[in-house]
Order: C-alpha cells, then structure tokens, then sequence
C-alpha cells in the first residue's frame, strides 16, 4: 500500500527527493541513520530559489485497505522481529529515523517488534538547509483479515450474533457446483461391484463403468444397455474400476456464494440442543429456512445416544444439556471466519470437507470433554480409553488450504485438530474436490494456544469433577448402603479407593488432553494420506499426552512450537503405580498414562526444527502395524530435529541438531529413523532440502548449545485469543 503524505513547501531539499520507508518483518533490522553516499552539495546561495518539497511516498505492506486520505494508522503484521526501515534519500542528504510508542514522550533510535501503536519520525538533512521532519503512525497488528478487507462495507462481509446469523452466513458462504467425471488417467485395477442387478442399480453402476471378466481381460458393457437385456444375469460376477484409479473432472458453478467474511461478534453456545433451541421458532415462522439451516450442523451423539443416558456411560448433566455439535463447513471457496474479540464457542466442532482457501482466526473453542465412565459394573465400552466420542474441535478432510490461526482451545474428549484424505483425483474421491482444488493442499495451524483443561472453581471442568467427587463422598461414607444410580461413576470410585486424591484424578487425569493432532488416518487408502501436508508452527501446548503430532503417509511441519507438560508430569508416576490395581478392579477399566511426543508411521516424515518438548516420557514413537489392504508402502516413518530441545522436569535434557543418530531418544525403533525421512512434494518423495516455505524459526540451540528459550519468545510472541 502506498501512503501519499501531502507536505507543506518546508524549503530543504531538491524537488526529486524521495523517501521510501519499507516496513517488513521478513527482513533483517535496518540502521536507524542513513549516511550519505557522497561529499554534500554547496549550500544554495541567495540567488539560489528553495526547492520545493515533493510528497514523500509510504510504502508498507499494509493489512488494512483503507484510502490513501485516511489519517488512521498504517497496520503492518506483527511477526515478532524488529520493523525494518529503509530510507533511500538524494545525493548529499542523510536522514535520522526515530520511533516513540505512543503514550510515551521519549523517541529512541531502535526499530519497535512488540504489538503497538508508534509515531515514526523521520528528520531529512542537507548542509545549509533547514532539516524536513515527516511523521508518520503505524500500528504493529496480528494480520487477521489481510486478504479479506476488500470486503468490508459490502454484502459480503456477515457480522453475526446470534446461532441463525451464524448458520445463515455460514449457508451463502457455499459454492452450489458439479463435478462431473472425465476418463481415467491413471488405471488402478478393478474391484468386485456388488448388488448390481437391482433395476434401480442398473444405470447408476453402467454410468459409472461396469464390467465382466472374461479370462484375463475386462470387457465394458455398453452404458445403454437396458436392465431387461438377459445377458446379464445375477449370479455373474459384476467388476468396476478401482476407487483408486485417477481421473480427470470438471467442476461447473450453479450458485456463487454471497458471503466471504464472517465476523463472529458475541460468544455462541452451538450445543446441539442449544442450536435446535434457537431454530425451532422457525418452524412456524420460516419452515423453509428451519429447513435449510438444520442441514448446517448435526448431533455429534446421533449414532450412539451415549450422551443421552440411555446406555449405562455415564452423561454428566450440564453436557446434557448442552448437547455437542458438528458444524459443518463444507463445499466452501474463500473464506474467513474471525471475531475481533476472541469470542467463545462453546459445545461444538467443525468438520471441514471440501473447502479451499478456508481461514478461521482468533475464535477461543471449549466445552466438548465429559468425564469418561460407567455406570455399571459391566461396562460396554473400555473406561478411561476415551473412544466414546469422537469430539474434536476440527476434522478437516478433502481440503485445500485451510489456516487456523490465533485460536485457543480448551481440553477435548478425542483429538485437537484432526485432518486427513487431502486427495480428490481418483474415482473415489473426485465429487469430494473443493471448487476451485488445484492439489496444493494444506493444513496450517499457527499462533494457536492449546491448553487442556483448567481448574478454574467456576469452570465447567471443575464443577463436573467436584459433582463426581460429592458423589463419591456418599459412596464413601456409606459402602454397604450405598445405592448405584445413573450418577455413580465407578471407574471414578475405584480411582479413589485405590489411593488416589481427588486432586490427583484432577491434575493427572480431568485437566491433562489426551490427544492432539492425528493428521492421517489408519483407515484410509495410501493413495489419500500420501498427499498429506501440515505445519505446526509458532504454537504453545500445555498438558497433551500424546500425539504431538501423530502423522501418518504424508509430511508435517513443526517449528517455533512450545510444549510444556510439566504439570501432568508430575503425576504420571502417581498414576502408573496404580494401574495394576485399577485395572485388576474391572478389566474394562484403563488407566493410560501416556507421556508421548512425535508419533510417525506408515511412510510419514516429520521436520521439527526449533521446538522444546518438556515433560515427555517418550519423545518418538511409531505404534502402527502393516496396513498391506491400505496399500502402504512400508510401516515406517521418518524424521529430522534441528536445534531443539528435548527434556524431561527431572533433569534429562537432550539437543538434537540433526548431527547424530539420535541413539539417546528413548523411544528410537528399528521403525523409525531419520534414515527414512524424506520431504515430499506432490506426494512423491524428493531429494530436495528446500522447505515449501520459509521457516523463520527462533534460534533456541546453535552450535550443540543452547541459546535462547521459546519462553522468552513467547512472552512477546502472543498465541491464541487476542482483542484487536
């Protein structure tokens, strides 16, 4: 963006003075004072007219669109480092360039990196005349609507407040379109196609190609061959071509979304029995949009009921309530979904599947955790194994590009983010593509602040357990007489009487996240996850067991990442200690214990550069097993550490800087190995060291020493909510 500064005639300097101040935090600090590059003029004489002073030229890559005529401050992104300055000034001339925050009085020469607002001042000289000074504000702003202000003040741009609004926005954020299916590219078998001879089924398997075998070939049978041709019969063997096999497409618009920015501008409570709540008035007022805005969301507990009570895992009543849903964002092209005030979404997760270009920012998630137990003494699932939900704040799926960033996150019942198959150009998978999909997917979380649970007294983690915990006082109290109901949680009960406190079963169990990030799953084809490409960057982390992250058949960048699990370190001992006897009580019941880093398998790799994990038992591992029906090439996985630190609270402390074999991790198999790293472009592996983007990772190890701390980055690098 170009600031044009309209000056008075000031007398100084010749008329094609230019200044050109450059702020860019990709580039190193510039010195404040620019000497001149050559013997200075003679100074005019009075014959000599005073030149007049052009208008001086602001240019700053700007996250804000406003006119040129504003007086508002020029926005520049916040990366941590020191602004640059850059001063080009005429033959002869030398220019001083001073900074004051304001609310301040004192101007100093060393470039501003902290968040702010700052004055700029710019004194321009030249022997014999009078100096020229140009000021000019600039605020040091978190980038979140850079490639959407253009959308501001139009139909584009939803503000919402309220459930419908934000269902509503969410609708006219969709790309209505069609992928219709061009020839196989690339030819990948042929697979049995069952209930074929069905009058129904018929032209819907002809459309798609069917065959019959004869000997070694596969012959088609014509696409406009009638169901009562007698040829065909039902007890023949039916083949169509592999899901795996490549395809061309093409992808024709019916509707244009209307909406590409939603600002999210009060706290939501997008429980499912929440939602239903807000649209149900509709019915008799609007059942046409009633209609259209359930099909938004679903109940995230339609399939087992768990939550309602109905089987004997336990529900805690607040929850309930609540209820948990599933937003979905999908068939979705440029978006953003921001709150300028870190607003609260509460009892909910989005599932994000064929999107492109997709950003959510500056959102604070919590809510989607239940104490996992049983109410009776044969328990239908494995207490304390956390597989009853699958609540995560996002799965991401069949998707291009999609930022999270500068969000926070509470604890969750399964994962964090979850994100997988990121391939739509075979037969299985082309009417998932995104409108638009050009194959350069991505997953990016950055800035983001994950913090597990809380024992805040009047948080709804806190009040679940002490709920549980007064029940087991009158357990306690009275064991013989003690009546089970739908509030007796015995898997807690037995925790308890094994020896456990109520503050240990709090901060080793309630408050700690299991799981964080499982990017690719087990359960899909290699020719879906191979294509996988996430990065972890710039991130704080407290209190996760496990999958930090866990990666299967794709790659995954992490870097300037923080994690400290310190606190729940501290009990892991406490914990392991009473396994044998939980686990003796009922064999349903499991008490984990995890304390793990890196997990990586199935042809995966992962770089890490930068990064200090605290509080981890194991800092690599591979736990899959051969997946030959999934058609993985190998089980496993690779890995390359720079510069970073790997520690435990009680003293161990190892720096991994890529220059060894790594034989002091604790968890190295004959699995995993740097010897199986590669980085992966297109899904193809490459000899290439280049990063598909420029790491700027904060110095924490050099030369096998330690440095820096990421603490000290992260005390002026602000991850998660913030208030703009």
């Amino acid at each position: 963006m170009k600031k044009i500064l309209k000056l008075a005639a000031l007398s100084a300097l010749s008329a094609s003075f230019i200044a050109l101040l450059a702020c860019n935090g990709n580039q190193p600090a510039q010195t404040s004072t620019v000497v001149p590059t050559s013997t200075p003029t003679s100074a005019p004489t009075s014959n000599q007219p005073a030149a007049k002073v052009e208008d001086i030229v602001i240019d700053l890559p700007s996250i804000d669109d406003d006119s040129e005529e504003s007086n508002e401050p020029v926005k520049t992104e916040y990366t941590g480092e020191p602004i640059s300055v850059n001063i080009n000034v005429p033959e002869g001339c030398t220019a001083v360039i001073e900074y004051k925050k304001k609310g301040t009085d004192e101007y100093t020469t060393t470039p501003p990196s902290d968040l702010g607002e700052y004055e700029i001042r710019i004194t321009v000289s030249k022997e014999g005349m009078e100096p020229v000074i140009v000021k000019q504000d600039i605020e040091i702003a978190i980038d979140l609507v850079k490639d959407y202000s253009k959308y501001k003040n139009t139909n584009s741009y939803a503000k919402v407040t309220n459930v419908e609004e934000f269902l509503t926005a969410l609708y006219s954020a969709r790309t209505k379109y069609t992928n219709v299916l061009g020839e196989i590219t690339e030819p990948a078998g042929y697979v049995v196609r069952a209930n074929v001879r069905k009058e129904a089924n018929w032209p819907v398997a002809l459309a798609k190609g069917l065959y019959i075998k004869d000997g070694d070939n596969y012959n088609k049978i014509p696409a406009d061959t009638p169901f009562s041709d007698t040829t065909y019969t039902a007890d023949m063997t039916y083949y169509e071509d592999s899901p795996l096999s490549k395809v061309s497409y093409t992808q024709t618009v019916t509707e244009a979304a209307t909406v590409k920015v939603i600002e999210i501008a009060a706290d939501l409570d997008l429980g499912y029995n929440r939602v239903m709540e807000c649209l149900n008035p509709l019915k008799d007022t609007d059942i046409e949009k009633y209609n259209l805005l359930i099909g938004m969301f679903e109940n995230w507990d339609n399939k087992s009921n768990r939550l309602k009570g109905s089987t004997d895992v336990y529900a805690d009543p607040d929850l309930q309530e609540a209820g948990i849903s599933k937003i979905k964002v999908e068939n979705t092209t440029d978006l953003l979904i921001y709150s300028k005030n870190g607003a609260k979404l509460t009892h909910c997760g989005f599932n994000v599947s064929s999107c492109k270009d997709v950003q959510f920012k500056n959102l604070d998630m919590d809510e989607i955790w239940m104490w996992e137990d049983s109410t009776s003494a044969s328990p239908t699932i494995k207490v304390g194994d956390y597989d009853s939900f699958g609540w995560a704040y996002f799965k991401v799926s069949f998707s291009d590009n999609i930022l999270i960033d500068h969000c926070s996150f509470g604890k969750s019942f399964d994962g964090q983010i979850d994100y997988s198959n990121p391939c739509y150009s075979t037969i299985g998978t082309y009417q998932k593509a995104p409108y638009g999909a050009t194959g350069s997917n991505g997953l990016k979380v950055t800035y983001c602040d994950f913090k597990a649970g809380s024992d805040d007294h009047n948080g709804y983690l806190y009040k679940m357990m002490d709920r549980i915990e007064q029940e087991y006082q009158i357990y306690a109290a009275n064991k013989s007489g003690y009546t089970y109901s739908n509030k007796s949680c015995r898997y807690y009960f037995t925790l308890r009487d094994a020896g456990l406190s109520f503050d240990d079963v709090l901060y080793g169990i309630a408050i700690p996240q299991k799981k964080a990030f499982l990017w690719g799953d087990s359960g899909d084809s290699y020719e879906y996850n191979k294509y996988l490409t996430a990065t972890l960057a710039n991130c704080t982390i407290k209190n996760i067991e496990d999958r930090l992250p866990k990666v299967r058949g794709g790659m995954a960048y992490v870097y300037n990442v923080l994690v400290d699990n310190t606190e729940y370190y501290e009990y892991v001992p406490k914990l392991k200690a009473k396994q044998t006897t939980v686990q003796n009580a009922n064999s349903k019941y499991k008490l984990g214990a995890v304390s793990q880093g890196l997990v990586i398998g199935l042809d995966a790799s992962v770089y890490l550069e930068s990064v200090e994990y605290k509080g981890i038992s194991s800092y690599l591992k591979n736990n899959d097993s051969a997946a030959p029906d999934k058609q993985y090439p190998t089980v496993n996985g690779g890995y390359m550490i720079v510069n970073s630190i790997l520690g435990t609270k009680h003293g161990s402390t190892d720096i991994e800087n890529n220059d060894d074999p790594f034989t002091s991790l604790n968890s190295t198999t004959s699995t995993l190995s740097t010897e199986y790293f590669a980085f992966k472009e297109n899904g193809e592996k490459t000899e290439s060291l280049e990063l598909p983007f420029e790491i700027k990772a904060y110095e924490i190890v050099k030369d096998g020493e330690i440095v820096g701390s990421l603490e000290d980055y992260f005390a002026k690098v602000p991850t998660g909510v913030i208030v703009l």
